[in-house]
């Protein structure tokens, strides 16, 4: 008896076939099915991971130091495809639009110095988990979130902000590669929130120390100066520092600054106050100061306006309370113990909150711990569950410490004068009321001054005018 076997299976042609109509049919229904926004944010992810770490190769190839201004046009041959540059949430609505491609995406700025270079890896200290290089961005007319840089290749002269198009979520890359989202809140000057936090309030931590990164007015200096030395009370240095770096970068690479950095613990500013400037041990290499008091010497430039507030330790809600009247805050100093913190008596920051709650700068306050600056006093406020200490606001760490209400009022303060857009966004204006201990930062240089000295302060007024365009005035400081 014979068997008639019959072919069940297709021939090689026939399942090509097949295979090419339900690739035709997939590719035309991919669309549809899969472009949902979880995976337009997925793939926003991608790019940005690809991104962060065509930034770090960057910086291995090139000794240590990140991308500049011309981030995306720099990182060029880190990466195959430009397509990395454009989100697909984005919709049309670039970052820029160059000659080459779009870009979606804003680079920190305070990576990048005044002469447009990249910050060295070495240079930067802290937790780089917590510092933000890249992230969702969209163009701005003026620019609400501090020191977004956009770009293409060959531009980079736009001005960008965070933009939160995933679903009211900014995709984020950070500095040690990893890549994360975060929703929008209302308060940009919160330090507590995310994005702020890592695009904004790691330079006057001294975790990014590149106090003139991202100004958006350019300033044409002439000259360098001469040598000279930027000093006085601790809370004026960041301002100083962001004037010395402008002056600074016309010095060709590995040239020794004509402007050097020192901070001597309000020494200098006390010789401003007490009219003995003019003595030589004190002109010949501190030349130029800062002082943190609202007693100026005649031919002192106001430089800035800050708050000094009063913090405690976070982790501990109940030794310390978060809210006092300001007779509660004077009591704790008009009967210091240990763990009432403050600083020396040549501070002008001492002086000044001294004379707000009511007690002389000669007060007996030997009982209380003193500290050199406000990275020491936020240092020691952090370890101590029972401390209470004070400092310019400017260098207040929200994962340490804890800002006090005074009197109801606290800190930062939804400036009044805004519209409902605006009303979170700090404050170029700090009207006095903003908070109870506010005051104006000045400058100056004695008569006996370096020749360097005297045109650091005839250039200040202009350079000045340009670092207020800059991070330090949009997360710090409120104009003078």
């Amino acid at each position: 008896m014979k068997y008639r076997y019959h072919r069940v299976g297709f021939t090689a042609v026939e399942l090509i076939a097949v295979i090419v109509a339900i690739g035709a049919l997939f590719s035309t229904l991919f669309p549809t099915l899969f472009n949902t926004p979880k995976t337009r944010a997925t793939q926003c992810m991608s790019n940005l991971r690809q991104l962060t770490i065509a930034a770090l190769m960057y910086a291995q190839e090139h000794d240590e130091a990140m991308p500049g201004a011309d981030w995306a046009k720099e990182m060029r041959s880190d990466f195959r495809d430009t397509d990395i540059l454009i989100c697909s949430e984005a919709k049309g609505n670039v970052a820029a639009q160059g000659e080459d491609a779009p870009v979606n995406y804003g680079y920190n700025g305070m990576l990048v110095k005044t002469n447009g270079k990249g910050m060295e890896l070495g240079d930067i200290s802290g937790d780089p988990t917590n510092m933000l290089m890249l992230s969702d961005a969209a163009p701005v007319k003026t620019i609400k979130a501090p020191g977004v840089i956009g770009g293409t290749f060959g531009r980079t002269d736009n001005v960008v902000e965070v933009a939160y198009r995933h679903t009211g979520k900014a995709i984020m890359g950070f500095l040690d590669g990893h890549v994360e989202s975060s929703a929008a809140e209302p308060d940009r000057r919160d330090y507590r929130i995310r994005v702020n936090h890592a695009y904004a309030n790691r330079l006057v931590l001294d975790n990014i120390p590149n106090y003139g990164s991202c100004l958006t007015t350019p300033v044409e200096v002439a000259d360098p100066l001469g040598p000279c030395m930027v000093g006085g009370d601790f809370c004026t240095i960041p301002v100083l520092r962001a004037v010395a770096d402008v002056l600074n970068r016309k010095l060709a690479d590995g040239h020794e600054n004509s402007i050097t950095y020192g901070t001597f613990a309000g020494e200098l500013a006390d010789e401003y106050r007490t009219g003995a400037v003019a003595e030589a041990t004190i002109v010949d290499s501190r030349v130029i100061c800062g002082i943190g008091s609202d007693v100026p010497s005649p031919g002192m430039v106001a430089i800035a306006r800050d708050a000094v507030v009063v913090i405690k330790n976070r982790s501990n809600k109940n030794v310390v309370p978060a809210n006092m009247t300001s007779e509660e805050v004077r009591t704790y100093w008009a009967k210091p113990t240990g763990h009432t913190i403050t600083y020396g008596p040549a501070s002008g920051t001492r002086a000044f909150f001294y004379q707000k709650i009511g007690l002389t700068t000669t007060f007996d306050d030997s009982k209380a711990t003193q500290v050199e600056n406000e990275y020491a006093m936020v240092r020691m406020v952090a370890n101590d569950p029972e401390a209470i200490g004070y400092c310019s606001a400017a260098f207040v760490d929200p994962e340490q410490v804890e800002i006090i209400a005074v009197d109801g009022i606290s800190f930062p303060n939804p400036d009044p004068k805004a519209n409902n857009a605006d009303k979170y966004l700090w404050p170029t204006a700090a009207p006095i009321t903003a908070y109870p201990y506010m005051r104006t930062l000045y400058a100056g240089a004695s008569a006996e001054a370096t020749e360097g000295a005297k045109d650091f302060m005839a250039k200040l007024p202009a350079v000045l005018k340009a670092v207020q365009s800059g991070p330090l005035f949009r997360t710090s400081y409120f104009l003078p």
